[in-house]
């Protein structure tokens, strides 16, 4: 039958111990923040702070809680025990965000900048209103919460970028660069000694304004992008609480790059081959996804490729490598 021996030993430093998957606790005594809060993100996010403690939110709000969904989100909330307060206004107004927190019972300890403006248009074609009404948001808006919190202890600072400021997106110009402008202030957050994480999200397609959108929905499948679900969300939104706090970056070798272990980034995959012709993902012709396309050619057999002449070369470099030094090691297989 075999045994199972225990050993004991008398020094208890030697005995190793994994760390566990700790539920984050948010605080019942605090307030929390939530920018543009109000539409469908901002419901689930808010449940499921409430799931994990908290009980005291404040909402800014364009629609000041008069949308149609508003007074039914308020009630189910006091009914699980919270209270909400609910400011009409816009973050990238200094006003409006100091009178959201102006008269709050409890202090706020966590902000959430989920605001967003859409104004697509062509680049060219783009007129400064319509770059404005997606910039001001995300950019002032940021800008004027930091300002007011810069002094107050916050436990997390987090902003809800978009992947469109990683790689773009068609008719998004001025979308991406509020989005790039997030990442970035991250890290001038964390340069301060200030907390502060950013969620660059792909498309969410059971919450939120896509959702609601379901033939831009299925256009955006139709490109091979791939859609996350709204656990995806939840899930990386824990993460991002936990990073907040700034961390020292130090590199390994003077070659190694900055590494923002704030910064958050979520759905980058497709639905197909990278190289598949029907494949459009907008980021498919990127430089910086060559990494991709070449760990997916490292699992399709030589055989297929149909360079025999290159297939020979790298097998002769490999059994004698002084072979790179002839010159007929630089011309062009045939």
């Amino acid at each position: 039958m075999g045994k199972l021996v225990i050993q004991f030993p008398t020094d208890h430093s030697q005995l190793t111990s994994s760390r566990g998957n700790n539920r984050l606790v948010l605080r019942s005594d605090a307030s929390y923040l939530l920018v543009g809060g109000l539409g469908g993100l901002g419901r689930s996010i808010s449940t499921w702070m409430v799931e994990h403690g908290a009980r005291h939110f404040i909402y800014l709000s364009r629609s000041g809680g008069k949308g149609p969904d508003d007074a039914a989100f308020v009630q189910e909330m006091n009914a699980a025990g919270c209270t909400v307060q609910i400011t009409a206004g816009s973050a990238a107004n200094l006003e409006d965000v100091q009178r959201a927190i102006k008269q709050v019972e409890y202090p706020i300890t966590g902000v959430l900048q989920i605001s967003m403006v859409l104004r697509d248009a062509s680049f060219p074609n783009m007129t400064h209103e319509e770059w404005q009404a997606a910039n001001l948001p995300k950019i002032k808006g940021t800008w004027n919460l930091h300002e007011v919190f810069a002094s107050q202890p916050l436990d997390f600072f987090v902003l809800f970028s978009s992947f469109s400021g990683l790689l773009g997106h068609w008719g998004q110009a001025n979308y991406a660069a509020a989005n790039t402008f997030l990442d970035a202030f991250a890290q001038y957050r964390h340069g301060l000694g200030l907390p502060a994480s950013v969620l660059d999200t792909s498309i969410i397609e059971d919450v939120g304004w896509v959702s609601q959108e379901p033939g831009h929905l299925e256009q955006l499948k139709a490109t091979a992008a791939y859609c996350l679900k709204e656990q995806h969300l939840l899930d990386s939104l824990e993460l991002a609480i936990t990073k907040s706090a700034p961390q020292a970056w130090e590199p390994k070798s003077p070659i190694d790059g900055y590494m923002n272990t704030g910064q958050i980034a979520l759905g980058m995959r497709m639905t197909m081959p990278i190289a598949a012709d029907a494949n459009r993902c907008i980021w498919k012709r990127d430089i910086r996804m060559v990494l991709y396309r070449n760990l997916e050619n490292s699992g399709v057999d030589d055989a297929g490729t149909g360079n025999e002449g290159l297939r020979e070369f790298l097998t002769g470099v490999t059994a004698n490598p002084e072979s790179l030094k002839e010159p007929s090691s630089v011309s062009p297989c045939e």
